[in-house]
């Protein structure tokens, strides 16, 4: 029995012994391969949230991880909508404590270092982040490392307007030895931007100073400080002392972690301050503002989050502000808090002795989520504004006088406000009005709701706003006068109303807000509009060339659910004229239902055979479609002369003509179904005398057809064929006469798919063949424009020659123009000029060669060559601004006197000009090599009093992506001067002008 114990017991032993061994071997396993285990599982978990953020992600990882991490040959890059660009990195690498990250410590981290990369981010397609609640604790930033190297690392943040760039940024923080800041090029979304940024850095014990950065001779800061070397104990302080333009500021600050908020104590100071240098930093940048501060000093001390701490003083005065058009000659403010109270003494306004004040007290509450609704009073007072000299900046200054006073309250968290605005005359440029009066009341309930509560919940307003004897130069109203009241969700407009004499327009609309809708077009609204006109030519004033007279009545009503129209329309008028064109009757009638606009009939009378008449149908929703008719018949094109007078235009207009269109289609596809046909007959246009047109043309789903289209008159014939079918545009049989010479023919075959006109489809088959020539031989270019009987903007000759074949992913093409005797007359002193250009597509690559020779003038050369894929540029519908460019220009030493014939003023010009310029890079990133000067010795005027300019001097050096004015300094009126600056191209297209003229 003892023996068959034994032999049951010796398995368990052994089977004991191999799970200890096993689990030993796993552990030495762990302990000998960790490394390579944790690695691969980093790499793991950052391929894999990357890919959920659109993102394919590639690196190699080194390091211990426990301490250290190491990242080379990073390459980020989106495999769909995703908010990076791209992000590439030679080299990362991080030292670390993981036992001080576990305990949240903010000094963490030990150092970074970073080589050879570049971030391009686009925050507009990062998703919306909730906004912390206002009860949330607000903490100071994480991370501070005790070491940083950064070297060659570019960072761009997009932007509509103009994207963040920091550029080749080298960054040396090391707390044993002082290390350099410097930047190829920083961009801010304002648009300015500098080159060749500098300063020097130390970042002893995580106090980062960085001293002397130089933007430019004007704009430089001697110390930027963000001392972090207390962040354990949650505490930092920060310093800002530089010039901005010139002008001084200071800025100091600390911030302490205190009650789940921050303790502030800050001074803040600037002198002599330009607005439009602030806007540069984006201070105010969106504000319509203008100024220069004269003085600015605020101090303040408190919790962020608590209002009622607050213990804040300031003072500031603002010489030549300018606000949306309006000018002050002085603007004063002075604002305080303490003992829980907040006063606004009187913000003044002053110009030319009237003055504008605003005044107020708030008391301060105990969380900042609380000061909407705590009680406050504010009042504007303005008895007599003098608006001639306010609005004296604007392109049309008012003259005459008004009153402005208004008035805000909040007590026991109910809102009430209300305003008067009231003038007598009133005028600008070519209007006036005789009075004016405007007045208005709000209250709002601001006890706490809901939280998603619609700003308009329980919000009561109403305006109302008379003018009477209202004229400019066209038009004349006695009165004009209207109603706004607002109720909760829903607004009304009532009772808008223009009148003159017997004749009125009156209009009324209402609008139900929706909580939950953003979009205001998509709230439902009502819109009605009479017009009861016996009279229409009271409305104009005096005896206005464009006056309309007769007698014209029309209503209609629309309505809108948000998604869906509905309504009708009509139109009626009897005997109307303008000018010397007379329209007997003009009738109209419509309805819209569920969004679609029926025009039943509208029907133009110019006499008793004359007519213009149209119906049609528009769908507004999804694709747009339409249906409809047009027909036009005129015996004599004169009946419209009036209307091109009207315009200006003096071209003789004569014929008989005839317009017959039918069809149906959608805005966003027009090649349904359809058929145009013109004749013109016996007509003039301009000098164009027996002029004739001819167009014929009828299209459909299955293709294009043009067989007559011809223009001919005593001076010029012009014709051709025209057929779009499958996969081919064709226009065959062009042919351009003048007279008895034959000055252009060509032929040309191009691949376009029909079917695809208008769809989201390709419509330029890449592989589709193309066939072209074009040959135009000495056209005069004069004579062309007076066929027209337009003004002519150039003369001489010009040939054009072109051969096109291949396909559109490999064009063959060779394109030669040639001007010769070309004059501008407007510059009748400029000598002819003779330009040539030829440009030449092969191989996905085009090149350019030009030359422009002037008598008086060396040479201009041209020459440049890019990559030229024609099926991508059609089939995008754009030209790629990251392609390669690579042109150059030159002008060898001229003598400057050839400007003279643009200048007539100039009598005596002595001196010579040369440049030299390569441009390469590409469109988004030009980068420019090579110079350019101009020297005039002496320069003077046919007008003996104007002064001489002498000894001018002036170099541009084009590096990078900018002109910079080396040299630009002369004598004027014995006195020198010089310019200087650059003018940084952001992209080829793009410049950014920063020039500072001085006189001596």
């Amino acid at each position: 029995m003892e023996d068959d114990q034994e032999d049951n017991s010796q398995p368990k032993g052994i089977r004991r012994r191999r799970i200890w061994i096993s689990i030993g071997i796993i552990l030495a396993l762990l302990i000998i391969f960790h490394r390579l285990i944790l690695l691969g599982a980093i790499h793991w978990f950052a391929v894999h949230r990357a890919a959920q953020e659109n993102l394919k992600l590639s690196f190699r990882a080194e390091g211990n991880v426990f301490t250290a991490l190491t990242v080379r040959n990073l390459h980020l890059v989106p495999t769909g909508p995703a908010a990076i660009e791209i992000a590439d990195a030679e080299y990362v690498h991080a030292e670390y404590s993981l036992f001080s990250l576990i305990r949240g410590h903010a000094d963490f981290l030990e150092s970074i270092e970073a080589r050879n990369a570049r971030l391009v981010v686009d925050p507009g397609k990062v998703r919306v982040q909730v906004a912390p609640r206002p009860r949330e604790k607000v903490t100071l930033p994480a991370v501070f490392p005790e070491r940083a190297r950064l070297d060659n690392v570019t960072v761009i943040v997009r932007d509509p307007a103009h994207d963040f760039i920091a550029e080749n940024v080298a960054l040396d923080l090391n707390p044993r030895v002082s290390g350099a800041l410097s930047l190829t090029l920083l961009q801010l979304p304002t648009g300015e931007a500098w080159t060749r940024v500098t300063g020097t850095t130390s970042y002893d014990n995580r106090n980062l100073a960085l001293r002397d950065v130089v933007l430019n001779e004007q704009t430089r800061f001697s110390l930027i400080n963000v001392d972090a070397s207390r962040i354990r104990e949650h505490m930092m302080t920060l310093r800002l002392v530089g010039t901005l333009d010139g002008a001084p500021i200071d800025l100091q600050a600390s911030l302490t972690e205190q009650a789940r908020s921050l303790f502030i104590k800050s001074h803040t100071t600037a002198h002599n301050l330009s607005l439009s240098s602030a806007k540069k930093l984006g201070l105010f940048s969106d504000a319509p503002v203008q100024g220069n501060i004269e003085n600015f000093t605020f101090d303040f001390i408190g919790l962020l989050r608590a209002p009622k701490t607050w213990a804040a003083s300031g003072d500031g005065v603002v010489r030549d502000l300018q606000v949306a058009g309006a000018t002050f000659d002085r603007a004063a403010a002075q604002v305080s808090a303490h003992d829980g109270v907040a006063t606004i003494q009187p913000v003044e306004l002053t110009r030319a002795g009237t003055a504008l004040q605003i005044h107020g007290t708030v008391q301060l509450p105990e969380h900042a989520d609380d000061l909407g609704r705590s009680p406050a009073k504010f009042e504007v007072v303005s008895n007599d504004l003098d608006l001639g000299p306010i609005t004296s900046a604007m392109e049309k200054p008012l003259s005459g006088h008004a009153q402005i006073n208004g008035t805000l309250e909040i007590r026991d968290e109910q809102l009430q406000a209300g305003f008067r605005i009231a003038s007598g005359p009133v005028g600008s440029g070519d209007f006036s009005l005789e009075k004016f009066e405007a007045t208005g009341t709000a209250e709002k309930n601001l006890r706490l709701h809901s939280k998603d509560e619609p700003w308009f919940e329980g919000l009561r307003a109403n305006a109302t706003a008379v003018a009477s004897a209202v004229r400019n130069s066209e038009f004349a109203v006695d009165t004009i006068s209207g109603q706004l009241d607002q109720n909760g969700s829903l607004i009304t407009i009532s009772n808008v109303k223009l009148q003159r004499g017997s004749n009125q327009i009156v209009s009324n609309a209402s609008v139900r807000l929706r909580a939950d809708e953003k979009d205001f077009i998509k709230q439902p609204a009502t819109i009605q509009v009479a017009i009861d006109a016996p009279e229409t030519a009271d409305f104009w004033n005096g005896n206005s060339p464009n006056r309309v007279s007769g007698t014209l009545n029309a209503s209609g009503i629309v309505q809108w659910n948000g998604a869906v129209a509905d309504g009708w329309f009509n139109v009626y008028g009897s005997k109307l004229q303008i000018r010397n064109l007379s329209v007997p009757q003009l009738s109209g009638a419509g309805s819209i239902w569920q969004s679609r606009i029926f025009l039943n009939d509208l029907t133009a009378n110019l006499n008793q055979r004359d007519f213009v008449n149209g119906q049609g149908m528009l769908d507004l929703r999804g694709e747009k479609k339409f249906a409809g008719k047009l027909v036009v018949d005129i015996a004599d094109m004169s009946t419209l002369k009036p209307l091109l007078e009207a315009s200006g235009n003096k071209t003789e207009l004569r014929g008989s003509f005839l317009l017959n269109w039918e069809g149906r289609g959608s805005l966003s596809k027009l090649t349904e179904n359809g058929f145009l046909k013109l004749a013109w007959k016996n007509g003039q246009l301009g000098n164009m005398k027996a002029l004739t047109a001819n167009i014929d043309a009828t299209y459909s789903p299955a293709g294009l057809e043009i067989p007559t289209f011809f223009i001919g008159s005593d001076r010029m014939d012009f014709q051709a064929i025209v057929s779009a079918k499958g996969e081919i545009l064709e226009i065959s049989k062009i042919q351009l006469d003048q007279g008895q010479a034959k000055y252009a023919s060509g032929y040309a075959s191009v691949p376009l798919i029909w079917g695809n006109v208008g769809t989201k489809q390709p419509v330029f088959p890449r592989d589709g063949k193309i066939n072209a020539t074009f040959d135009s031989a000495n056209l005069d270019l004069k004579k062309l424009f007076d066929d027209f009987g337009i003004e002519p903007l150039a003369s001489g000759l010009l040939s054009v020659k072109l051969q096109a074949g291949g396909t559109l992913a490999n064009l063959q093409a060779r394109l030669d123009v040639d001007g010769r005797d070309l004059r501008n007359p407007k510059l009748p002193n400029l000598d002819p000029a003779t330009f040539r250009i030829s440009a030449d597509a092969a191989g996905n690559k085009l090149n350019l060669v030009g030359e422009l020779k002037q008598p008086k003038i060396q040479p201009v050369s041209i020459a440049a060559t890019m990559p030229f894929d024609a099926g991508k540029i059609l089939s995008t519908r754009s030209f790629d601004e990251n392609t390669p460019v690579q042109a150059t220009v030159r002008l060898p030493r001229s003598s400057v006197n050839f400007l003279r014939q643009f200048i007539p003023a100039v009598e005596q010009l002595d001196g010579d000009v040369a440049f030299d310029v390569a441009i390469g890079g590409t469109i988004a990133r030009p980068a420019f090599t090579g110079s350019g000067d101009i020297t005039i010795n002496a320069a003077r005027f046919t007008n003996a009093t104007l002064p001489a300019l002498r000894g001018f001097q002036s170099r541009l050096v084009f590096r990078d992506n900018a002109v910079t004015l080396e040299k630009f300094r002369g004598d004027l009126a014995g006195g020198p001067f010089t310019l200087g600056g650059r003018v940084v191209f952001t992209k080829l297209t793009d410049a950014n002008i920063d020039l500072d003229l001085r006189a001596e």
